[in-house]
């Protein structure tokens, strides 16, 4: 499946294989923070410098992550979407 998260200013869009889900959400306008050393994908941690669970960690394959410094408009979306051979 292709999955974008689309964030603008306070709101924020779920895609999955290029059709929107639901409507935009509110969320927090500030500036997303990532650690010096790094990101850490496929495990979420329970608090601000806490631990990471066994349990808690995906199961799975992540393939062609893209984080942008811009919001894509959903013609992007789709075209990203349909390079991909993503089937709706």
């Amino acid at each position: 499946h292709h999955i974008v998260v689309l964030r603008e200013n306070s709101k924020a869009q779920l895609f999955i294989d290029g059709t929107q889900i639901g409507d935009a959400l509110a969320i927090s306008n500030s500036l997303i923070k990532v650690d010096s050393l790094g990101a850490i994908l496929g495990q979420e941690q329970d608090s601000v410098n806490g631990d990471f669970k066994q349990n808690q960690s995906w199961a799975g394959e992540i393939d062609n992550m893209r984080i942008y410094n811009r919001s894509l408009s959903k013609n992007e979306i789709q075209i990203i979407n349909d390079k991909e051979g993503r089937v709706k």
